[in-house]
């Protein structure tokens, strides 16, 4: 971080770093008594149920002191996560009604947060170490700050208030031979060099010294109060447990709706072609006429079902977006759309071939959606590089992409609701099985935007 900008994050770290022994003090006393009440007393049972309250308020504090750490510093801190694959930790949820739970269930759902590891973590930090490195934190930025403000109006103060002749200053004690009565140096005048020098010396490494002060709390929030590896592991894994069941689930829903296009569109169609050739096969020799009539109709309906199959295999995995990608896919899709759509390409990021596949069918499908139900003359579609939100920045200066972005708007009246089990939903379980989301946002009179944010290193 450059000097100037050590200047500019100046107010943020001195605020913390002054005004955080009070509140230090306050965490100290309460979570000191809460701990020594809740041990003496565990035994009698009541000590338990006190000590859960200092581990809640060590929770509470230790989150506070993490965000105010985090915007002195400037560093992010991920905070904790529950436990998911605690198989106690929704021990104690029942319906009203229920069978109640044994004996050894309601003991484990009532110890279960003695056991949350994060929260003794908070308790360590607030109730101890925190609370060390405030004082020592605090008594130097205190001092430093005293030196760089006091230094070099010390002159002034001599004259507010004059030294005794008995007092010997600083400057006497390093160069006795230079500075007293009657030799090179009066104390006074030494004392207000020396003192000037000194204040501008602190004055200059203000911002630098209160930099090292704000890092060590860092560190310390980052180790006790952040999610530690094992925590962001199992995290990861129950997302990724989640991410595969939305994933099947929406695969399951997909097949199904095409099953259902399948029989009640071509299935159909099909049987009709069947009968109409038959009746046509059956007056070909008696009435030519007629049965030139059923075969042209045959020919009509045959025609209709392949229109449908193509329309139908659209929406999945076109040859074109395994040949040429995404881009070329859309381009497609919007060509041949039921209603004129806007497209915009400026994806940058490389898309693996699954990832496309998935958004295309969601493009596909909000376009269809939008043609049937939102009464729009016109779509607007868009892909887009997501900017990460870090303040990466890659090798050629500009910001880092990790999303990519697929939004759909059109000019309908807007108002959707999204319904369990419909449309949206498929969509969003889609997404969600590869990492993504989904967002909507249509107020009544529209326009209505539909947005799917998808991570590139999950679809990779």
């Amino acid at each position: 971080m450059s000097y100037i900008r050590q200047w500019k994050r100046l107010p943020a770290r001195a605020g913390f770093l002054l005004g955080s022994f009070p509140l230090a003090v306050f965490a100290f006393a309460v979570l000191a008594t809460l701990f020594s009440a809740g041990v003496g007393l565990a035994i009698v049972g009541i000590g338990i149920v006190v000590l859960q309250y200092g581990l809640r308020f060590a929770r509470v504090r230790g989150d506070a002191w993490r965000a105010w750490v985090v915007r002195a510093d400037g560093r992010s801190i991920p905070a904790p996560r529950p436990d998911l694959t605690n198989p106690q930790a929704n021990v104690g949820a029942r319906q009203a009604g229920a069978t109640p739970l044994p004996a050894e269930h309601r003991v484990r759902a009532f110890l279960h947060p003695l056991t949350v590891t994060s929260d003794w973590r908070a308790m360590l930090h607030q109730g101890l170490l925190g609370f060390l490195l405030t004082m020592i934190t605090w008594t130097l930025a205190v001092t430093w700050a005293a030196f760089a403000v006091v230094g070099p109006l010390y002159w002034l103060l001599l004259l507010v208030v004059p030294r005794g002749q008995d007092n010997i200053g600083l400057s006497q004690l390093l160069w006795p031979d230079r500075v007293g009565p009657g030799l090179e140096f009066a104390p006074d005048q030494a004392d207000s060099i020396l003192y000037a020098i000194l204040g501008v010396i602190f004055l200059l490494t203000l911002p630098v010294v209160y930099r090292g002060l704000t890092a060590l709390h860092w560190s310390l929030a980052r180790a006790l109060l952040g999610e530690t590896p094992e925590e962001s592991l199992r995290r990861v894994v129950a997302v990724l447990e989640s991410s595969r069941g939305a994933a099947a689930a929406a695969e399951n829903r997909t097949l199904g709706q095409l099953e259902r296009d399948l029989h009640d569109g071509p299935q159909q169609r099909l049987v009709r072609l069947q009968m109409d050739l038959a009746t046509a096969e059956r007056r070909l020799a008696d009435d030519p006429d007629a049965a030139a009539r059923l075969l042209g109709e045959a020919r009509g309906t045959a025609q209709d079902t392949l229109d449908e199959l193509r329309a139908l295999s659209r929406g999945f995995a076109p040859p074109i977006l395994g040949d040429r990608g995404i881009g070329a896919a859309l381009e497609t899709l919007a060509a041949r759309g039921p209603m004129p759509i806007d497209l915009q390409v400026t994806a940058t990021a490389q898309l693996s071939p699954e990832l496309e596949r998935n958004l295309y069918f969601v493009a596909a499908e909000l376009v269809t959606n939008a043609a049937k139900h939102s009464g729009a003359q016109r779509v607007t579609l868009q892909l887009r590089d997501g900017v990460a939100a870090r303040d990466a920045v890659a090798v050629a200066g500009s910001p880092s992409v990790d999303k990519v972005v697929l939004e759909v708007s059109d000019s309908g009246r807007g108002g959707i609701i999204p319904l369990p089990g419909h449309g949206l939903a498929g969509l969003t379980e889609r997404l969600r099985g590869i990492g993504g989301t989904l967002t909507l946002s249509s107020p009544a009179g529209g326009p209505s935007i539909v947005t799917a944010v998808v991570p590139v290193s999950l679809g990779e």
